[in-house]
């Protein structure tokens, strides 16, 4: 499977992937196999379940590694204040991540190339 490292925290030795299923994996620092990972970096790994989780991510490879313009893009939007006319609460529905577009082509293009060269 592919995706894109959303979060990973070097620090602690863990991290999340979101999946080509729109799924978030978990990635803990002993399945990079000396792999180097960061947020924004397109891998493709294994899923697999544990007793704790049913998504976990395994047999971690970077596919590409995003240059720091395209990086920009995963920087945080600042918060716009909320006004006293505003009733709405933020809840977990408002960070409902949307399948990115980018990502996909990415994916499709990598496929076919991947195709191209198993066929010759």
């Amino acid at each position: 499977m592919y995706g894109r490292v959303t979060k990973y925290f070097t620090d602690r030795g863990y991290g999340f992937i979101r999946g080509e299923d729109n799924n978030s994996y978990f990635v803990h620092h002993s399945q990079l196999k000396g792999e180097h990972i960061e947020r924004g970096y397109y891998i493709s790994f294994k899923p697999y379940k544990t007793d704790r989780s049913d998504f976990n991510a395994g047999d971690i490879a970077v596919i590409e590694v995003p240059d720091k313009q395209s990086n920009s893009t995963y920087k945080k939007k600042p918060k716009q204040h909320s006004t006293s006319k505003s009733k709405h609460k933020s809840c977990n529905a408002d960070k409902i991540i949307r399948p990115d577009k980018e990502f996909k082509k990415f994916i499709k293009k990598f496929m076919e190339e991947k195709e191209i060269n198993t066929c010759q």
